[in-house]
């Protein structure tokens, strides 16, 4: 399926002409990536899901909807070979996936689901933007069939078996393949996901890594998003969200439960300081609008257990989340990352003749 052919009035100045590297979502938001900008995600399939979301909007320029099999649902398709062709068709051509799982072997505690196991992701827009990732499944070691410089076509995949070149700890993956990316990132993001905790020496050479071989890139620790059942808590991430220069509180959004996420409308994520917020609007609602969102979100809120009432989009395997909450990470992602979005009020013929920046003025 091709891109969104919605555009914006030429001459209105605050809206990209072509809205390329941007998307809309149900209530005409438009999120946008900045032209130029690499966004690197290092993680596990916390990470795979919200970078398939993110990817798969900006492909298709308004957000991922309903699809049957969901590429955010991996247990929806038949084989993981399947997943990865599939998942990998609906970014194509700008995409390639270095990866390989066993369809022979889908419990973890065996010995093979994580020694064979290849997800590294690249996907461009060309001359727009870029998004990688780097599929990092435990503490101790990141591997891959790719590296730059070499021929692309080793990270034509999926494989048809496991071929990995590489295999470094995390520190060495970021200097020896997400440092020599091209184009260089502008953002790596990272998250342990629920592998367990590096220790403050492993955390700081992660660091110390990251600054040395990208000076220039921002580097953000996203916290770890509770399991099913599981009371939200920061302790996981306490370490890694003081060592590391910025922090993406996913396990706090989402901590707010899908409620009170899932209304862009009248919705932001961080407010004016960046911490997160739940109940924050863009522009100035009237105070019975505020008032019926603050009971709204409130009820949205994690019993005492920590789980959220709204089980449409409650983990379904008791880690992963439904479609619509990686939807809203995502858009949480490119507000925490680049400002709140502005929105097209007025449709017509294709194209936004009136827009609203994220501080209310008209363009």
């Amino acid at each position: 399926m091709g891109r969104s052919s919605l555009s914006c009035k030429p001459g209105a100045a605050t809206c990209p002409h072509d809205a390329t590297g941007c998307y809309y979502d149900s209530d005409r938001f438009l999120h946008c990536v900045p032209h130029g900008e690499h966004i690197v995600y290092m993680g596990d399939s916390l990470e795979r899901f919200e970078w398939l979301a993110l990817a798969l909007s900006l492909k298709r320029g308004w957000e991922l909807g309903g699809e049957l099999p969901s590429p955010l649902v991996s247990s929806e398709w038949p084989k993981w070979s399947d997943f990865f062709r599939g998942t990998t068709a609906m970014l194509a051509p700008h995409v390639r996936c270095d990866c390989f799982r066993r369809d022979d072997v889908r419990n973890r505690t065996h010995p093979l689901w994580m020694r064979q196991l290849l997800e590294n992701r690249y996907f461009w827009i060309p001359g727009v933007l870029n998004l990688t990732l780097i599929g990092a499944y435990n503490l101790n070691a990141v591997q891959g069939g790719w590296v730059p410089g070499d021929p692309d076509a080793n990270r034509a995949g999926p494989h048809a078996a496991f071929a990995a070149r590489w295999r470094y700890n995390w520190s060495e993956t970021i200097r020896r393949v997400v440092a020599k990316l091209e184009p260089p990132p502008t953002a790596l993001v990272m998250n342990a996901g629920h592998w367990g905790r590096f220790r403050e020496s492993e955390l700081a050479e992660i660091v110390a890594a990251a600054r040395e071989s990208m000076p220039h890139a921002r580097l953000i620790w996203k916290s770890t998003t509770a399991a099913k059942g599981e009371k939200p808590r920061g302790s996981r991430d306490a370490l890694a969200s003081r060592l590391f220069p910025e922090t993406f509180d996913a396990g706090r959004i989402t901590d707010c439960c899908p409620a009170s996420l899932l209304s862009p409308p009248h919705h932001r994520y961080f407010d004016d300081a960046g911490n997160v917020t739940c109940t924050s609007f863009v522009g100035r609602p009237s105070k019975r609008g505020a008032a019926a969102a603050d009971a709204a979100a409130h009820a949205a809120q994690p019993d005492r257990r920590g789980r959220c009432h709204d089980s449409a989009h409650l983990p379904w395997d008791g880690l992963h989340f439904g479609p619509p909450m990686y939807s809203a990470l995502a858009r949480a992602r490119l507000e925490r990352l680049y400002g709140p979005p502005g929105r097209c009020e007025y449709f017509r013929i294709g194209e936004c003749w009136v827009f609203r920046n994220a501080s209310g003025q008209i363009a």
